[in-house]
């Protein structure tokens, strides 16, 4: 019998703009099912601080308290899995907005080892990895750089873009988008957020669903399998488990 590992795919947290009580019932999800290896798929942290954006006054300065409660969680989930691989990938709100701050400053800033993302969220403390990328026989996992406009269609670009599956974040959304040529089946694949849903910087109501992917692999072949999990009104049913 195939012994399958078990990976579990979430991020765009955006603390501090995260949703407590969704995260609350991930933690229960955490828990009950045990992932063997568990990836933050980037953008845990807003970085509120390092936006080009216009910003409120008195929402600024908030970057410690950003990483406090980002340590805070990611120790939560550390004492959970305390011997199961732990990775965090790279993204857009947080190592792009702080290498560009960074080079804004100048040199001597650019230069200090304690300003990077792993010295700053302690991630050695927590036996947490730092990476780009997953790669894995038929699939990657990274945080995503661009946004199309419908579900699964930033998917699809980029299926297209790396020629092999993909999971990804950054837009928010769930999807997965499908496709088979000479070198077999692939799919491309939205892992959704954690954040909330009606945050205070957007008019409206955004296209976005809360949600993460779990992959099952057979490590000896590359074969896997993934299901995405809708997260909806803090709730969602998982292998027949309610998780509320």
């Amino acid at each position: 019998m195939v012994k399958y590992k078990k990976i579990v795919v979430c991020g765009d947290f955006h603390i501090p703009y995260h949703d407590e009580k969704t995260l609350k019932t991930f933690r229960k999800f955490l828990k009950y099912f045990l992932p063997d290896v568990l990836v933050i798929n980037g953008d845990l942290l807003d970085f509120y601080d390092f936006s080009n954006f216009d910003k409120e006054l008195i929402n600024e300065g908030v970057l410690q308290e950003e990483l406090d409660v980002g340590f805070k969680i990611l120790e939560g989930y550390r004492k959970i899995l305390p011997y199961q691989r732990f990775v965090m990938t790279s993204s857009n709100h947080m190592e792009k907005r702080l290498e560009k701050f960074k080079k804004s400053v100048g040199r001597a800033v650019y230069s200090l080892r304690y300003f990077t993302i792993p010295e700053m969220l302690r991630l050695s403390d927590l036996n947490i990895e730092h990476v780009d990328f997953l790669k894995f026989k038929k699939f990657m996992i990274f945080h995503g750089e661009t946004v199309r406009k419908h579900s699964a269609y930033t998917a699809r670009a980029a299926l297209e873009d790396k020629g092999k599956s993909v999971f990804t974040n950054h837009t928010h959304r769930l999807g997965s988008h499908y496709k088979t040529d000479e070198g077999g089946e692939h799919v491309g694949v939205e892992c959704g957020c954690l954040c909330g849903l009606e945050p205070e910087y957007l008019l409206g109501t955004p296209n976005w669903q809360q949600g993460f992917a779990v992959i099952y692999l057979d490590e000896k072949s590359g074969w896997f399998q993934h299901y995405l999990v809708p997260i909806v009104g803090n709730k969602f049913v998982f292998d027949g488990v309610e998780y509320k």
